[in-house]
C-alpha cells in the first residue's frame, strides 16, 4: 500500500519517464489479482505482454487500476512505465483478492463503469465497465443492460455480469445509434450508469473529418466567429487527448459541430445582419420594410452621461465608418436612436432590454443602464455587418442570474491587455468576474489600495461586478504566503536517528518548521530533551540539517520530533487551520477587503486542500479531519460576517462534497457544517460523459438537493455546459448558472459558457441520456 516516491529517487522530475521492474516468483501456476495506481500515466507489460495503458495527469490512488496476472511457475517480470509531467510522481502496487477489489471499486463506480462499445465487421464489441478495472475481477453482481435506438424505433435488453465482455451481433441491432442503460445492485443500492453505441460510422473518424472540413465562407460577424471558436476548441480537445477516446463524447461533439456546419450555412444564406448576434437575442420580430442608418442620424440619451455606453457609441460611430456623432436634444426627432427608460414591455431580470426599429427611429428601450448596453451592444454588432437593418422588434433577457468568469487571461491591474479582456466580457454578457490579487493583503498601502480599486471601477463601469477572490483555506492559501510559517506540517514524533561521527544529522523531508509554537524538539535515548543552542543547531530548514554540538552525542540515537512540510505528494500547498497566527492574518485581511472595497461578493475558494490535521497543532485539538473542516469554514464565516452581515460568500465545492474531494482527506460528511448562506461552485473537469452522465449531476445535487445556491464551472469542456443546464434547470431558484473557468493556458469555452447563460440554450444536442 505504500507510494513509490519517484521524484525523490530521480532527478530530473519533470517531463520524464521511468521503468521499474518487478519480479514476481510463483510456486506454481495461479491467477493473481494486483491494484496499481499511478501519477502520471503509466503502461504495463507482463512477460512481454502490453497489458496496460493510461495516459492522463492524475494523482497516486491506490487501485486506480487492476491487473489481472496468469503467473507462470518460477520467475515472472512485471515491467512498468510512469509517465511524469509536473508535481507529484509514484505508483503503488498490491496484492488484492476479489472481494477487496470490488468493496473498492464501488468508491468509485462513475470511475470504474466506463462502458465502451465499438464495431468490427459485423461483431459489435463492447465492455460492461471499465476492462482495466471491472474487467480484471470476476463474481461480480449481473447488470442489465437496455439498449435504446436514439432515432427510438428500436430497443433491447440483456443481462451480464459486471465487467462483461460483450460480442453482439450486429443484425440484432438495426438502428444507427443507441443510448445505453446499465443498472446493477451494488452494497450501496442500485447504480446506473451510460454509454453509446454506434453501428454504423466510425464517430472518431467521423467528427475529424468535419473538424477539419472548410467551413462555409461567410461575412465575418459575432455569430460566426462564435462557430469557428466552437470547433477550434474541439479540434484542441482533441490535439489534447481531452476528448478521453470516448465514443459518447465524441457523439455529443458530433452534434455540436454539425450544427455550427449548419449555422454558417444559414449565416451564408441570410440577409438578415441580426442573425449574425451573438448571443442570440431570445425573440426577433421583423417586418419586409428597411430602416437604413447613415452619417445624418443622431442619438438622444436622456441622461447625458459619460461613460461606456457614450464611449461605445463614440468609438463606433467614429472608428467603424469615420463619421462624426451627433446627439439630439429631443427623443422625437426622425434619424435618431433613442435610449429610453422604461419597465413597460421589459422583462423583469437584469439585463433585459428591447430594440424597436423603425423606418427613421430606432429605440433601445431597458429597465437600467445595463440593459441599454446590452441592447446597445446588439444594435451595434447588426450595424457592423450592415447599415440597411429591418424593421421590427428584438427583445432579450437572460437566462440565469449569474454569469461569471475567473480572471486567468491576464493580471488584475489595469493594463492594456486587461481591459481588452472585460471590454470583451462585457459584449459577451457576463456580469461578475472573480478577481484574484495579492493586492488585497496590502491594502493598508495606497498604491495597492489604488491599483485595486482602479481594478474595480473598471469593472463596475462596463456592468460587470468584482468579485475579490482569495483562498482562506486550500490550495495557495493568502495566510501560508504572508507567512510560510502556516504551512500545514506533517507531524513526526520521535523518528529514530543515528548521529553521525562529524555531529550531522540529515532529514529525509524538504523542509522542517522552525516557527513559533512549531520548532524541532530532540530526545536522548533516556527521554532528556536537548537544549538549542547548547547541544544543538539547526543549520538549515531546507533539505533540513541539524548539527549535534555536544559531542558525547555524535554516533549516538536520538529521537526528532518535528514538522515537516512537505507537499511533493500532492502540488497544492496547504495551510494550518489551527495557528492563531493564521486567524489574526485571516481576519486582517478580509476585514480591509470588506472595510475599504466594499464587495457585494466574496470568492474565498476553499479548494483542493492536499490533507489536514497533520501537524502538532492540529493533532493536539484532538479533532477530526470532518470537525477540522467544520470548524476552519465557520471560523472564516463568522469573521466575514462580523464585518459584513450581507456580503454574499462563494467558494468552490470539492472538500465539502461527499462525491468529489472530502473523502480525500478523511472528511466525508463535513457538509454537515457547511453555512447554508454560503453559495457553491461545483467544479466539473472531466467531460461527465466519460464515464457516468450522473457524476455531474450528483455533485450538483449534493448542494441543490441540501437547499444551497449552486452553479457549475465547466473549464475547457462545452460539453460539461449540457449536463449543469439540464441540471440547473431542475432547481431554477437555486441555480447561479455557468462560470467559466480556464487555469492556467486553457482558454477554452469563453463563449460557449455566454451562449448558455445568457440564451439558456447551448450548440450540444441531448442524445436521450
Amino acid at each position: 500500500n505504500n507510494e513509490v516516491d519517484l521524484k525523490r529517487i530521480f532527478t530530473p522530475n519533470e517531463k520524464v519517464v521511468c521503468y521499474a521492474a518487478i519480479w514476481i516468483e510463483s510456486d506454481k501456476e495461479q491467477e493473481k489479482i494486483f491494484g496499481i495506481g499511478s501519477n502520471d500515466g503509466i503502461k504495463a507489460w507482463f512477460n512481454g505482454e502490453m497489458i496496460l495503458k493510461v495516459h492522463k495527469p492524475r494523482t497516486v490512488n491506490i487501485d486506480d487500476e487492476y491487473l489481472k496476472l496468469n503467473l507462470k511457475k518460477g520467475r515472472n517480470l512485471l515491467l512498468l512505465k510512469i509517465e511524469q509531467g509536473f508535481g507529484g510522481w509514484g505508483f503503488v502496487l498490491r496484492p488484492v483478492d476479489n472481494k477487496t477489489a470490488w468493496d473498492q471499486v464501488q468508491k468509485h463506480l462513475d470511475i470504474a463503469m466506463n462502458s465502451e462499445f465499438h464495431l468490427e465487421g459485423n461483431i459489435i464489441k463492447g465492455t460492461i465497465g471499465d476492462n482495466n478495472i471491472v474487467g480484471q475481477l470476476s463474481n461480480l453482481p449481473m447488470a442489465k443492460v437496455e439498449f435504446k435506438a436514439i432515432n427510438g424505433k428500436h430497443s433491447k435488453t440483456i443481462e451480464v455480469p459486471v465487467g462483461t465482455k460483450l460480442e453482439l451481433q450486429k443484425s440484432n441491432f438495426p438502428a444507427n445509434e443507441y443510448a445505453i442503460t446499465i443498472s446493477f445492485n451494488t452494497d450501496n443500492g442500485v447504480q446506473t450508469t451510460y454509454a453509446y453505441m454506434n453501428t454504423v460510422n466510425d464517430v472518431v473518424a467521423e467528427i475529424r473529418e468535419l473538424m477539419y472540413k472548410d467551413m462555409p465562407r461567410v461575412p465575418q460577424s459575432p455569430m460566426a466567429n462564435y462557430y469557428t471558436d466552437f470547433i477550434n476548441t474541439v479540434q484542441w480537445l482533441d490535439r489534447a487527448n481531452k476528448l478521453w477516446e470516448h465514443p459518447y463524447g465524441y457523439r455529443r461533439y458530433l452534434d455540436g459541430i454539425k450544427n455550427a456546419h449548419k449555422g454558417m450555412g444559414k449565416l451564408q444564406k441570410s440577409t438578415n445582419p441580426f442573425d449574425g448576434i451573438f448571443p442570440a437575442p431570445r425573440n426577433m420580430n421583423f417586418t419586409d420594410k428597411k430602416c437604413i442608418v447613415d452619417s445624418s442620424w443622431t442619438f438622444y440619451d436622456p441622461t447625458e452621461e459619460t461613460d461606456y455606453i457614450s464611449d461605445k457609441i463614440h468609438d463606433f460611430w467614429e472608428n467603424e465608418f469615420n463619421w462624426d456623432i451627433n446627439y439630439s436634444g429631443k427623443p422625437i426627432r426622425d434619424k435618431t436612436i433613442v435610449l429610453e427608460y422604461t419597465k413597460k414591455g421589459i422583462a423583469k431580470k437584469e439585463g433585459s432590454y428591447l430594440v424597436q426599429i423603425d423606418e427613421n427611429k430606432i429605440t433601445i428601450k431597458a429597465r437600467n443602464r445595463q440593459g441599454l448596453f446590452y441592447g446597445l451592444s446588439t444594435l451595434l454588432q447588426a450595424m457592423e455587418q450592415n447599415t440597411t437593418l429591418p424593421v421590427g422588434i428584438v427583445s432579450d433577457f437572460p437566462a440565469y442570474p449569474v454569469r461569471s468568469v475567473v480572471l486567468t487571461k491576464t493580471k488584475a491591474v489595469l493594463s492594456d491587455d486587461f481591459k481588452s479582456y472585460i471590454n470583451q466580457l462585457s459584449d459577451f454578457r457576463y456580469n461578475e468576474i472573480y478577481l484574484p490579487s495579492d493586492a488585497y493583503y496590502y491594502l493598508d498601502k495606497s498604491e495597492r489600495l489604488k491599483e485595486i480599486n482602479e481594478v474595480f471601477d473598471y469593472c463596475k463601469e462596463h456592468f460587470i461586478e468584482p468579485v475579490p477572490y482569495f483562498e482562506t483555506f486550500g490550495g495557495w492559501t493568502f495566510t501560508r504566503v504572508l507567512d510560510p510559517c502556516l504551512d500545514e506540517g506533517i507531524y513526526h514524533e520521535k523518528e529514530k536517528y543515528i548521529v553521525t561521527e562529524s555531529g550531522d544529522i540529515s532529514l529525509d523531508v524538504p523542509r522542517i518548521h522552525d516557527c513559533e509554537n512549531s520548532t524541532i524538539h530532540i530526545f536522548d535515548k533516556n527521554q532528556k530533551e536537548l537544549i538549542r543552542g547548547t547541544d544543538y543547531k539547526l543549520v538549515s530548514t531546507e533539505k533540513p540539517v541539524i548539527k549535534i554540538l555536544n559531542k558525547e552525542y555524535f554516533n549516538k540515537e536520538l529521537l526528532l520530533s518535528y514538522d515537516a512540510v512537505d507537499f511533493t505528494s500532492f502540488p497544492h500547498a496547504a495551510s494550518c487551520p489551527s495557528n492563531p497566527k493564521g486567524w489574526k492574518i485571516q481576519e486582517k485581511v478580509i476585514s480591509s477587503v470588506i472595510k475599504e472595497l466594499k464587495p457585494s461578493k466574496l470568492h474565498i475558494s476553499q479548494d483542493e486542500v492536499g490533507f489536514v490535521n497533520t501537524c502538532s497543532q492540529c493533532k493536539a485539538r484532538n479533532l477530526t479531519n470532518k470537525e477540522i473542516m467544520i470548524d476552519q469554514i465557520n471560523r472564516v464565516h463568522k469573521i466575514i460576517r462580523k464585518y459584513d452581515k450581507n456580503v454574499g460568500i462563494y467558494i468552490w465545492g470539492d472538500m465539502f462534497n461527499d462525491l468529489q474531494n472530502a473523502p480525500k482527506i478523511d472528511a466525508k460528511g463535513c457538509i454537515e457544517g457547511l453555512p447554508k448562506d454560503i453559495m457553491v461552485h461545483d467544479w466539473n473537469y472531466v467531460g461527465v460523459y466519460h464515464s457516468d452522465k450522473m457524476k455531474t449531476v450528483n455533485q450538483m445535487n449534493f448542494y441543490l438537493n441540501r437547499g444551497y445556491k449552486a452553479g457549475g464551472v465547466a473549464w475547457f469542456e462545452p460539453s460539461n455546459i449540457l449536463d449543469i443546464m439540464l441540471t440547473g434547470e431542475k432547481k431554477k431558484d437555486q441555480f447561479l448558472g455557468i462560470m467559466h473557468s480556464a487555469w492556467s493556458k486553457f482558454e477554452h469555452s469563453l463563449m460557449p459558457v455566454a451562449e448558455a447563460n445568457w440564451t439558456g440554450k447551448t450548440i450540444l444536442n441531448k442524445l436521450g441520456f
